[in-house]
């Protein structure tokens, strides 16, 4: 890339073509500084930022270190000053983080990574650049402009960067009109956070034992054997490749896992099996487990702390869309065939997401004091309820398809799950 990079920008600015060169998976500065090395091979210079991406739990608690350790090379803060204007890019990855940790300990983690990237940069004189690698769906970083952005430091929005991608490029882009009242809105909300910027939110420690007993529980299901079966017989998973709608491979490594699954198509089956599971489970049994006093404590905060209450509204959202018949008719092959005591377990299994769900509504209606899971948005309620039905008989035909390996008619409800759904996930 970057020496077909150097070919077509010969005699020009490399920045006329591309604005920097993101290294994924960043964990470590080595994974920075071999980007670094790379460009300069292909240039004989530093011709364009190298951007880390941190999208796991560990790069994002390590990414103050190594951003830090990146800004200690005089050439590199040099570079960002006369190259860019004094401006240091780094990208934030909604997907992976979230799938590995569970929403809310990955937003928790986010929203810190950003606070302290945010002082270490400005502390050299430099401007932050948050690019937000985050998609339509909530577990992947969606939700309204407002809800995203509400917990955004000053230097964030100053600068508003994000990715469209999937459904998001046809619902932003569809026409100029829909184009000009999305750009109205960030115009807004960017103008609204520059001139009177909200404080960052510090979570509280109620908030933080409620993030890290959530991951715990959602890291349980996610070692729980029984769950990789439950991802091949009863979602579109093992059928994606056939379908060809991605643009990369389903899974990172060969073997067969629930960590070797990529993020993006793990919430698109999730969302496809009408469960969204990623988004909701463990945070129902973290609020079965939350003392009185917490309680209280998480109910005044969802009033002071921007982040928290975003999480909750988009929560409340996706419980909305939940159909748990829908999926256990989906989920039929997997809960009657095999021997007895895998049958068995596998109820098991189904009745402990029963179970979850309706903590996780608990949690959302005792927290916000209303009855309604979509009480900010009332006619959000009215849409899903009169949608879902006619989404209902796309999922038998699902079922037909998954039974049948009918790539066309695969391809068909796919495609109509997610316009109902209103996000492939």
């Amino acid at each position: 890339m970057l020496e077909t990079l150097a070919r077509l920008s010969r005699g020009g600015d490399p920045l006329w073509y591309a604005r920097g060169f993101i290294i994924s998976m960043v964990s470590r500065i080595e994974d920075v500084n071999a980007g670094i090395q790379l460009v300069a091979r292909v240039f004989g210079h530093p011709a364009i930022p190298v951007i880390p991406l941190f999208e796991n739990g560990r790069a994002l608690r390590d990414s103050a270190g190594i951003v830090r350790a990146l800004l200690a090379r005089r050439g590199y803060r040099e570079a960002m000053r006369r190259k860019l204007g004094g401006q240091v890019e780094v990208m934030l990855g909604y997907s992976d983080s979230a799938k590995e940790m569970g929403v809310l300990a990955s937003r928790l983690a986010i929203a810190g990574a950003v606070a302290d990237l945010d002082a270490i940069i400005a502390r050299e004189h430099l401007r932050p650049v948050f690019f937000h690698g985050s998609g339509g769906s909530v577990d992947r970083g969606g939700g309204s402009i407002d809800e995203q952005t509400s917990w955004w430091p000053r230097s964030a929005l100053t600068l508003y960067k994000a990715t469209v991608q999937g459904e998001m490029v046809e619902r932003t882009f569809a026409s100029p009109e829909i184009l000009s009242v999305q750009l109205e809105r960030i115009a807004r909300r960017v103008a609204e956070g520059v001139s009177a910027p909200a404080p960052v939110p510090v979570p509280s420690p109620a908030l933080k034992r409620l993030a890290r007993r959530a991951s715990r529980a959602y890291r349980g299901l996610l070692s729980d054997p029984r769950l990789l079966d439950l991802i091949e017989e009863a979602t579109v998973y093992p059928y994606l490749d056939l379908l060809k709608i991605g643009s990369r491979p389903t899974r990172r490594k060969p073997e067969s896992s629930v960590s070797a699954l990529r993020a993006i198509p793990w919430v698109l089956c999730w969302t496809q099996a009408r469960l969204l599971l990623p988004t909701w489970w463990g945070i129902g049994q973290a609020w079965h487990e939350t003392l009185p006093d917490e309680r209280l404590e998480l109910v005044r905060e969802l009033q002071s702390n921007d982040l928290f209450r975003s999480f909750v509204k988009a929560l409340g959202f996706t419980l909305a869309k939940v159909e748990l018949p829908v999926f256990e008719i989906q989920a039929q092959r997997w809960l009657t065939h095999g021997k007895s005591e895998e049958v068995a377990e596998r109820r098991l299994l189904l009745d402990s997401l029963a179970r979850e769900y309706g903590l996780a509504r608990e949690f959302v209606h005792t927290v916000s004091g209303n009855r309604s899971l979509l009480w900010f948005r009332p006619w959000l309620e009215t849409s899903i309820r009169l949608r879902s039905p006619m989404i209902h008989p796309l999922n038998l035909l699902q079922v037909l398809a998954m039974e049948e390996r009918d790539p066309r008619l695969m391809r068909e409800t796919v495609t109509g799950i997610s316009c109902g759904m209103m996000t492939t996930g």
